[in-house]
């Protein structure tokens, strides 16, 4: 079962540390994201808020440029690795489910590994000799792996609660990108 609770980013935000090294860009970076959903169901509500950290390392390689060296075109790599955090606060209020039981439902958190590579290719125009701006464009390739733990010796253990799920999705990105060598 895959719910809005378990999208996935169609972005990579994040802020890169790393080095030039000729016609070689590497570095490592993180990116932060964080997602809020709100529900409300015949008097029950569910807030949850979800917060990916990943890290990503990552490489830009120059294929061609300009005889002045102020426009480039070049290819990178970026693999992101990393985890999502579920925040969720539920109203103290009862509800009835479709299926007529009373509760204030099951609160099974579950373990989220996130993953992404995409590759590709851009444009580089250097402003300036230490800064420059990017366009660029590629594939992505996106997987989750939720992982609900319950526990079995838990007087309330379920073992519908006791599962694993994956997301993966396949697509096109875009971006832009500022560079600035120091």
């Amino acid at each position: 079962m895959i719910d809005n609770d378990t999208a996935l980013s169609t972005s990579y935000n994040g802020l890169m540390f790393g080095q030039k090294l000729g016609r070689l860009i590497w570095g490592l970076g993180i990116s932060l994201d964080q997602t809020a959903l709100n529900r409300t169901s015949r008097g029950y509500k569910s807030e949850r808020s979800l917060t990916t950290v990943l890290l990503v390392p990552s490489v830009r390689v120059t294929f061609l440029s300009t005889a002045d060296q102020k426009v480039e075109l070049f290819g990178l790599l970026d693999v992101g690795i990393g985890m999502t955090d579920i925040f969720s606060e539920e109203s103290d209020e009862e509800y009835v489910d479709e299926f007529g039981d009373e509760g204030e439902g099951d609160e099974v958190n579950p373990v989220i590994l996130d993953a992404f590579i995409q590759f590709g290719t851009g444009v580089r125009y250097w402003v300036h000799p230490q800064l420059a701006l990017s366009a660029h464009g590629g594939i992505r390739i996106d997987y989750r792996r939720l992982t609900y733990d319950a526990d079995p010796k838990s007087p309330d253990y379920d073992y519908l609660n006791d599962f694993q799920s994956t997301v993966q999705r396949t697509g096109t990105f875009t971006g832009f990108s500022v560079t600035g060598i120091f």
